[in-house]
């Protein structure tokens, strides 16, 4: 992932990849750079996708991540929940004093909001800055692309009530690029009649559109998301799964259960994940992949294989391939060696009891 671009509110034009030196400007470097789960610069490697990104844009924009760790005060944290779909970090600044950021989901972060900020102060949220987000973000999501929405709150001494209203900064549009292999994988997997689904929490235009590109949905369009398999039996779930092979919106657990009534079909599933929403299909599916760098903790633990990169995929199943072949060949040898020794048993018995005739 990589930051394209950035929606300011109050009417300020859209910037490609680019900040300036005032206050708004400044106030989303230090999101970017502080709101995630990176406490320590030596652990910046452990970071998700969407934090590289962000941390990677502040650091072009002139915040030197290093001192800036060394001279900030974590005071609260409140971890990115997959139900809630937004994380909130407090410290205490140098220049700023305490400030309060929040990032995430923007129809979540939107409702956090009651005032956004312009280049002449705080203004209230009203139906122009609604309508005008809401086309934001449906842009983003049509070019198939992830929308993160940033705000903060500062001045406060205590930790901030679940009712504390923040002031909207922007939204970010973070590219979703394939890996340049990634067709090529999909291509060979499915010659190999092994079928693909994509299982995620993005929005569903977002899946659709990296789901054509990569082929995944060749030959079996539509999507479910989580918010419609909620009001769905089971059963119903299962009997679309033959033709639905991409699944948004969804929560932790609701991967586990779409691996589950896949399994319950007779299907031996692999998972490959790298985040900890993945953690529990990672632990349910048949054989979990993740990777050896790039990925959370609890993903590689929880997995059965780690791989270097995608790459390692094809030569995975062609091992798996070849180990298939063995055994099978090793299984009709040993039939084989079986059906000799009853026909010899066969024809000692035919012998024996030609004497006694």
């Amino acid at each position: 992932m990589d930051v394209k671009g950035i929606y300011y509110a109050g009417g300020l034009p859209y910037v490609v990849n680019a900040l300036k030196k005032d206050r708004t400007s400044q106030l989303i470097k230090f999101a970017c750079a502080l709101c995630n789960d990176v406490v320590f610069y030596e652990k910046i490697e452990q970071a998700n996708s969407v934090d590289k990104a962000l941390i990677t844009f502040a650091v072009k924009n002139g915040i030197d991540l290093k001192e800036l760790l060394l001279h900030s005060n974590r005071i609260y944290d409140k971890p990115f929940d997959s139900e809630n779909r937004h994380m909130v970090c407090g410290y205490e600044l140098k220049d700023l004093g305490v400030c309060y950021f929040v990032k995430g989901d923007p129809d979540v972060v939107l409702r956090m909001c009651d005032s956004y900020l312009t280049q002449s102060g705080n203004k209230k949220i009203d139906l122009d800055f609604w309508f005008l987000n809401n086309n934001n973000i449906g842009s983003i999501n049509k070019r198939g692309n992830t929308a993160i929405a940033l705000a903060y709150v500062s001045g406060i001494s205590d930790t901030p009530m679940p009712s504390q209203k923040y002031t909207f900064l922007c939204i970010l549009e973070l590219e979703n690029s394939l890996q340049h292999e990634a067709r090529e994988i999909i291509k060979k997997i499915t010659a190999r009649r092994i079928r693909s689904i994509m299982l995620t929490g993005d929005r569903a235009e977002t899946a659709e559109n990296i789901s054509k590109q990569c082929g995944i949905t060749k030959g079996s369009e539509g999507c479910l998301t989580g918010r419609v398999i909620e009001r769905m039996a089971l059963s119903e779930v299962s009997r679309q799964s033959v033709h639905c092979s991409v699944f948004a919106r969804l929560l932790p657990s609701q991967k586990g259960v779409i691996i589950r009534l896949f399994q319950q079909k007779g299907y031996r599933v692999v998972m490959i994940g790298d985040g900890p929403n993945d953690a529990i299909a990672l632990n349910v599916a048949d054989i979990g992949i993740s990777f050896t760098k790039n990925s959370s903790p609890i993903a590689r633990r929880l997995s059965k294989i780690l791989i270097a990169e995608l790459s390692d995929l094809l030569r995975l199943i062609e091992g798996t391939n070849r180990i298939s072949k063995t055994l099978k060949y090793l299984k009709l040898f040993r039939i084989l060696i079986l059906t000799m020794i009853l026909f010899y048993l066969y024809l000692s018995i035919i012998g024996i009891n030609g004497l006694f005739t």
